[in-house]
């Protein structure tokens, strides 16, 4: 048997030998036992392995083919598979993938042995037995005594396979960098300890187009790109092993390693960290919102890489980076930088500079932890009563930015960081302070911003449907907000009607999706009587028009937000008549 895990190299070291033993003439049979589920199915197989007029990928893709032409070639499918080895003077057989097969594995084993007895033929296995079940093992390893002879460890050969990986890179430049970092690359394989070489690989392709999106500007910081390139590679191969979560991955913290409790079990970060001494997995140098986009989405945007790399004291200097992002990260940046970015965020808070939420939020987290760390001569009840004042003197001049409410949590990070100090109470009492007089500018502006969306309808249809619905962007600002409570149903009947037939219907759809799944019923239940208002303003339209007119209009108002309210109402129905059945049943059990 030759074991280890799974994109370690096995297949393709034996395939390799399969190439020379065919050189030398030596007889051979390979066979995949990956799907097999049966002993027919196994059969089949070998016979796919043994007749050479069974090559091509298709047909060892299909056992039933495999069957069929067989039986075409005179091949009796229901003979026993021994009458066929008999004319088989093989030397070898090789069975792959043994623990893909869909029976027992002891049975797998019961179905090989006869090979081990037949005409003194050498047998390999390959298996990955880390995959064994564990209810398995012990059944497994008894039968295994009894047909394996010999049992081999293949290990990845890290010296050769990371150069051919990077060897064959398109990308000169990417070429050469990593070419001139095979060293650490093979340390950070190595940490890994997967043993998995397909990662490995995968996860130089990425840090390939990493590269190749970098500015060229920031290609030359040798340091800093030493630094993104341990760190780049170890975090993609846990996430690529599963080690790591996309919710791990967006939820780092560049402090996490010092809040661990080391009296609950260790995180999956924690975990993954151990592994690579060196190399620090809870870096921000490559910031959360980026490695999530990259590892999941398989985004590589140019302009986040260098948003990104741009701040970070690997490749920038003080002045290219806001002030508040080195206090952030103080304990990287050198002291004098640190004092005088102190200073310039002190000024800016004095000057109500910062306007946009998350930076505020940042900064009035950084305020309460310099003030608890005594870097600032101010007690924590000022900090809080000086945050308040901020946010309302940015109402009073009319600089606060409406709360726009995606219907998540309360937000949590901004520009890929988390807030300074978010789980303390003080904290917590800014956030909602700032979040409540956001809410109440946003409800004083909601006339001017219906106004507002009712022209996008008519010049934007589809800005129109990101207004009013989820769409993962920044344009959804009513997708929870009854906005439509400040817009004339008349009006809008009005403006809907003067658009071409084919907008109107694309206007209707969208107005469909918005509160699709039942929405009308719970936080659009505001709009319900308006959206019915306007339902019934189009039918009576259509009453009135001829018969072409009278039909479309039906049709495309019943298809859409007629189907809405339907939808609803059936809905209530359906609740009201099982409350009453529930009702029933508790009169008959109490009588």
């Amino acid at each position: 048997m030759l074991e280890g895990p799974w994109g370690g190299g096995k297949t393709y070291l034996v395939k390799r030998l399969l190439a020379q033993l065919k050189k030398s003439g030596t007889r051979h049979v390979y066979v995949s036992l990956y799907g097999v589920g049966s002993k027919a199915e196994f059969d089949r197989a070998v016979l796919a392995g043994v007749h050479p007029f069974i090559e091509h990928k298709a047909v060892k893709a299909s056992l039933q083919l495999i069957s069929g032409l067989l039986t075409m070639a005179r091949f009796s499918t229901s003979a026993k598979l021994e009458e066929y080895l008999e004319k088989f003077d093989a030397d070898v057989f090789i069975f792959d993938d043994l623990e893909r097969c869909e029976v027992p594995l002891t049975t797998v084993l019961g179905y090989v042995n006869p090979f081990v007895e037949h005409a003194g033929c050498k047998v390999v296995l390959i298996a990955n037995e880390s995959e064994i079940a564990q209810d398995d093992k012990d059944e497994y390893r008894r039968r295994k005594e009894k047909v394996v002879g010999r049992t081999l460890s293949i290990s990845p050969d890290l010296e050769n396979a990371i150069p051919a990986f990077i060897g064959r890179m398109k990308d000169r430049g990417t070429r050469r960098y990593l070419q001139q970092n095979v060293p650490l690359i093979e340390q950070v394989a190595r940490q890994a300890n997967h043993g998995n070489l397909r990662v490995i690989q995968q996860s130089l392709w990425d840090f390939a187009r990493f590269h190749q999106a970098m500015p060229s500007s920031l290609q030359s910081k040798s340091h800093g790109m030493a630094h993104v390139l341990g760190t780049f590679l170890a975090l993609s191969m846990e996430f690529k092993v599963g080690s790591l979560g996309l919710t791990t991955l967006s939820d780092r913290s560049q402090y996490g390693r010092f809040l661990v409790d080391k009296k609950a079990p260790p995180t999956p970060l924690a975990v993954a960290a151990d592994k690579y001494p060196g190399i620090d997995l809870y870096d921000q140098t490559l910031d959360n919102d980026l490695v999530a986009d990259m590892f999941s989405k398989g985004r590589f945007d140019p302009a986040a890489i260098a948003r990104s790399l741009g701040v970070s004291s690997w490749f920038a200097t003080p002045g290219q980076v806001p002030s508040w992002r080195i206090v952030w990260d103080k304990h990287i940046w050198d002291d004098k930088s640190v004092r005088a970015a102190i200073e310039d965020v002190e000024a800016k808070f004095v000057a109500r500079h910062y306007v946009e939420q998350g930076e505020i939020l940042h900064v009035f987290g950084l305020r309460l932890t310099l003030a608890q760390e005594r870097l600032l001569a101010i007690d924590v009840p000022t900090i809080v009563a000086e945050a308040k004042t901020y946010v309302d003197d940015l109402k009073k001049s009319k600089k606060l930015e409406p709360y726009l409410n995606d219907g998540g949590d309360f937000p949590r990070a901004h520009d890929g960081l988390g807030f300074s100090g978010r789980e303390k109470p003080e904290f917590r009492e800014m956030l909602s302070y700032l979040v409540d007089r956001q809410g109440e500018v946003l409800e004083g502006g909601y006339p001017e911003q219906a106004a507002h969306l009712m022209v996008e309808m008519v010049e934007d249809r589809n800005l129109f449907w990101r207004r009013i619905n989820y769409s993962n962007t920044k344009d959804g600002r009513f997708t929870h907000q009854p906005i439509f409570t400040y817009v004339d149903a008349k009006h809008f009947v009005e403006t809907l009607l003067k658009q071409s037939n084919s907008a109107q219907f694309e206007i209707l759809k969208a107005m469909l999706s918005r509160y699709d799944g039942g929405k009308l019923a719970r936080e659009l239940a505001a709009e319900r009587a308006w959206i019915m208002e306007v339902r019934d303003l189009l039918i009576a339209e259509a009453g009135n028009a001829d018969v072409l007119r009278k039909n479309r209009l039906t049709d495309i108002t019943n298809w859409t937000i007629g189907k809405a309210i339907r939808d609803v109402e059936e809905a209530e129905e359906q609740q009201r008549a099982e409350q009453g059945r529930a009702a029933l049943r508790g009169d008959v059990e109490r009588a």
